[in-house]
């Protein structure tokens, strides 16, 4: 229902004008979509980009921001007495799932990579609103493991453990192929998140007594 103010229907236009530019943008990047596209795919005037988001440019950080927030899997909080490294076994696993899984979206990752491959003015912005925080946090995890570890080692860490999970969606039909897989199954994930952990165990030399705890 739309109020008197038409707040809904702005709502509305707005939602379909971020969805149209999220596939769009995965299917052929920033380049390859003209703002006209997007607005044939959401049936809205040309002009509402600039009203909603100010730009195409705008509008592509957003979309790009909406599936940094789609494929986003948090950090556990580590209250004191915690296990930092069921913590970190437990995000593994749900990252794993969030971006493996079948049932999960595609276009995420796929407008990401894009962007990643081909960068535009935009990734100054993801690096200072999303990459960044999620890293500290992430390195935070990982010092609490391995106090020993320095600032230069947790990113390192950091990066070798995103990486891997990457790989698996990125390069997901060689690797699949060369498994003998037609898809990620719970078994096969759960499988690819052990192995992760385990990485990160005899690589951090984490006791094994506390792990099996």
């Amino acid at each position: 229902m739309t109020t008197t103010d038409g707040t809904v229907a702005l709502q509305d236009t707005r939602e379909r004008l971020l969805a149209a530019a999220c596939s769009r943008f995965a299917a052929h990047g920033f380049r390859g979509v003209g703002v006209r596209d997007i607005c044939a795919d959401a049936k809205a005037n040309v002009a509402a980009v600039s009203y909603h988001f100010g730009s195409k440019e705008g509008l592509y950080l957003e979309a790009l921001r909406h599936a940094f927030a789609v494929l986003h899997t948090p950090l556990p909080g580590l209250a004191e007495g915690s296990d930092a490294l069921q913590a970190l076994e437990e995000w593994i696993q749900a990252r794993v799932v969030r971006s493996l899984a079948p049932s999960q979206p595609r276009w995420p990752a796929q407008l990401l990579w894009r962007e990643l491959l081909d960068p535009t003015e935009a990734m100054d912005a993801l690096v200072r609103e999303v990459m960044a925080p999620m890293l500290k946090e992430f390195q935070k995890l990982l010092r609490t493991l391995a106090p020993s570890l320095t600032d230069k080692e947790s990113m390192l860490w950091s990066f070798t453990i995103l990486g891997q999970i990457v790989l698996h969606d990125f390069a997901r039909t060689p690797v699949l192929a060369l498994m003998g897989a037609g898809e990620y199954t719970e078994e096969r994930m759960a499988q690819i998140a052990a192995h992760l952990t385990d990485v990160v165990v005899r690589g951090l030399g984490i006791g094994r007594t506390r792990r099996e705890r």
